[in-house]
This record gives C-alpha cells, sequence and structure tokens, in this order.
C-alpha cells in the first residue's frame, strides 16, 4: 500500500526536558525561586503533595530554560520508490541540458 499526501507528513516530537541547548543558570534560578524548603512534613498526605509539587517545579523549569529544537525534515522521508523515480527525473532532465 503506498499513501500519496499534498504534503509532508511530520511525525511526533518526543518532548525532552532538555538538550544541548539548555540554560543551566536559568535552570537553577528559576527552581530555587519556585522551592520552598520550610513546608511542614508532618503527615504522609503533605509529602505526596510536596513530593508531587516539586516533580512539577523540576518539569517548569526545564522547559522554561530549555528552547525548543528545530524539526528536521529527513531527506529520506519518501518511499523508496518515488525517491527512485525523482532520481531518474533528475538524471534526465540534466543529460538535456
Amino acid at each position: 500500500m503506498l499513501t500519496v499526501s499534498a504534503t509532508m507528513i511530520k511525525k511526533g516530537r518526543n518532548l525532552t526536558l532538555s538538550n544541548v541547548n539548555t540554560d543551566w543558570d536559568l535552570f537553577q534560578a528559576e527552581l530555587l525561586t519556585r522551592i520552598n524548603l520550610r513546608a511542614a512534613l508532618t503527615t504522609s498526605d503533605e509529602l505526596e503533595g510536596e513530593v508531587q509539587k516539586f516533580v512539577t517545579d523540576i518539569q517548569q523549569a526545564a522547559w522554561k530554560a530549555t528552547p525548543l529544537k528545530p524539526t528536521k525534515v529527513k531527506g529520506n522521508s519518501y518511499p523508496p520508490e518515488i525517491r527512485d523515480r525523482i532520481a531518474v527525473k533528475r538524471k534526465l532532465k540534466n543529460d538535456g541540458k
């Protein structure tokens, strides 16, 4: 089966908390502003809530400090049959000049 589309079909982006462009100083500063070290942890429910808040704070600080990498379009995103036909067409076009 072959599916032909007028537009390029893009795959979803894998989300990550960091990449090579992450500003770690900004991450640290952002995390320090979000964390409350004086929270009362007298019950297991309070502890569970603070752990969940800590995880959320880490995620939000990381997203703020990490720019999204641009989506790359791979040159081999077409099926092999179509790539072969394009190559033949280009060869015929170049031989005619």
